[in-house]
C-alpha cells in the first residue's frame, strides 16, 4: 500500500519546491530581477516524471477524449507556429513546455488514480497541503510588497492560486471541513483586493448550488441557499472593506474598472495591431511573445492572446477547448453525476479567467488539468463499479 504513494509524493515534493522558488523569485510577490533558474529546473523535473509515467502507465481511453485531442492540437499548432516564426525563442520554449505539462498532468492523474483507487484520499490530502502553501504565499507576498514598496495596501495575484482549489474542496468530506476551507479562501481572496478572483469565487459557489439543485429539483432550497451565499459574500466584502478603509470598494469604482488596470487600452491596442495584419499573419498569428513585444505586456485576455500569438486557427482551437469543457459539464449534469457541481465550478474558473487574465500559459493551470484528469478517473472508477454490480 505504501509503495503506491511514493510516486505522487515525489511529484508533490518537487511541486512544493518549485512553488516555493517561484514565489521567492516572482514579481507577484514583490521581487524584481530575481533568478528563476531553479524554478525552471524543478518544472523540467516535474514534466519529465509526469510524462514518463504517462508513457509507460497510460490508460489509453483518456487519449481518445475530446479534451485530449484539442490539447494535442493546441500543442502541435503552437509548436508549428513557433518553429516557422520563432518570434521569441525563450517564451516559445516555455509555452511549448507548458502545453506538454498539461497533457502529461491530465494523463497522469487519470492513469494513476485509475490504477490506484486507494490513493484518492491521499491525493486529496496532498492538494490540501498545496492549498495551505498558497495561503502562506498570499500572506507572504502581501507583507513583502508592503515592506518593499512602502504602500498601504497590496494587491496580490496569488488569490488565483487559492480560487482554483475550491472545486477540489467539494470532493472532500466531511462537510464542516469543506466549509472551513471555503470560508478561509473567501477571507484571503477578498483581502487580496484582486478583482478577478473576487468576482470568480462567488460565481463558482453559485454554479455549485445551481448544479446541485438541477439534480435534486429543490428550488426552494436553492433560493434559500443562494440568499445565504450572497449574504455571506456581502458580509465578507463589507468586513474587508471596512478594515481597509474602503480600499476594496474603491477597486470596483467606475473609474478603476475603466482605467485602473489598463486592460481597455491593451485590448484596443491589440485589436488595432491585429486588424492591420496581413491575411497570413491574421490566420496563423505572429508567435509566442509577440504580444509582449508590441504591447509591453500580455493582453490579459486569453482569447485575444491566442488570436495575437497563434492567429484565427489558434483562437478557434482554444474555443474548441472551452466548448469541450462545457460539453462535458452538460453531460455530467444530465447524468446526475455528483461530480457535476465541482466540474461546473472549474468550468466557471476557465471561462472567467480567460476573460480577465491569461489561462493556458499560466502556472496555476496545473491544478485545472490535474482536476480534470483526477475527476475523470473517479467517474470512470464509479462507472466500472456500477457495471460490476449490474452484472452480479
Amino acid at each position: 500500500m505504501k509503495r503506491i504513494f511514493l510516486f505522487p509524493t515525489i511529484i508533490f515534493i518537487l511541486l512544493l519546491a518549485y512553488a516555493f522558488n517561484d514565489v521567492m523569485s516572482s514579481r507577484q510577490a514583490g521581487f524584481r530581477d530575481a533568478s528563476r533558474e531553479e524554478v525552471y529546473s524543478y518544472l523540467q523535473a516535474i514534466i519529465l516524471l509526469l510524462a514518463g509515467y504517462s508513457i509507460f502507465k497510460l490508460k489509453k481511453e483518456i487519449v481518445g477524449t475530446f479534451l485530449s485531442t484539442i490539447m494535442w492540437l493546441i500543442m502541435l499548432w503552437g509548436g508549428l507556429v513557433n518553429i516557422v516564426l520563432m518570434y521569441d525563442q525563450w517564451i516559445a520554449t516555455v509555452h511549448f513546455s507548458l502545453t506538454v505539462w498539461w497533457l502529461a498532468t491530465y494523463y497522469f492523474f487519470y492513469s494513476y488514480v485509475s490504477r490506484n483507487p486507494a490513493a484518492e484520499k491521499y491525493l486529496k490530502i496532498l492538494f490540501t497541503i498545496m492549498f495551505c502553501f498558497y495561503l502562506w504565499a498570499n500572506i507572504f507576498a502581501r507583507r513583502n510588497i508592503l515592506e518593499t514598496f512602502n504602500i498601504e495596501y497590496a494587491v496580490t495575484g496569488y488569490a488565483y492560486h487559492l480560487v482554483i482549489f475550491v472545486p477540489f474542496f467539494f470532493l472532500i468530506k466531511p462537510v464542516w471541513f469543506r466549509a472551513i476551507l471555503v470560508t478561509v479562501t473567501t477571507l484571503i481572496v477578498f483581502s487580496s483586493y484582486k478583482r478577478g478572483p473576487i468576482v470568480i469565487l462567488p460565481l463558482m459557489l453559485l454554479i455549485h448550488q445551481l448544479t446541485a439543485t438541477f439534480a435534486n429539483k429543490r428550488w426552494l432550497s436553492f433560493t434559500v441557499k443562494t440568499i445565504l451565499i450572497v449574504s455571506f459574500i456581502i458580509g465578507i466584502f463589507t468586513y474587508v472593506d471596512e478594515k481597509s478603509e474602503r480600499f476594496l470598494s474603491s477597486r470596483f469604482s467606475t473609474e478603476e474598472l475603466e482605467f485602473g488596470s489598463g486592460r481597455d487600452i491593451l485590448r484596443e491596442q491589440s485589436m488595432g495591431i491585429i486588424a492591420a495584419r496581413s491575411f497570413f499573419d491574421l490566420l496563423v498569428g505572429t508567435g509566442s511573445g509577440s504580444s509582449i513585444h508590441f504591447l509591453g505586456t500580455g493582453v490579459h485576455n486569453e482569447w485575444l492572446e491566442f488570436l495575437f500569438n497563434f492567429g484565427i486557427i489558434g483562437v478557434l482551437l482554444f474555443g474548441l477547448f472551452c466548448i469541450g469543457v462545457l460539453r462535458r459539464y452538460v453531460a455530467l449534469l444530465r447524468e446526475g453525476s455528483h461530480y457535476a457541481s465541482s466540474y461546473g465550478m472549474m468550468m466557471v474558473f476557465l471561462f472567467a479567467v480567460s476573460i480577465f487574465s491569461g489561462f493556458y500559459f499560466t502556472h496555476w493551470s496545473f491544478y485545472f488539468f490535474a482536476f480534470m484528469g483526477f475527476v475523470e478517473a473517479l467517474i470512470s472508477l464509479e462507472q466500472n463499479k456500477q457495471e460490476s454490480v449490474n452484472k452480479i
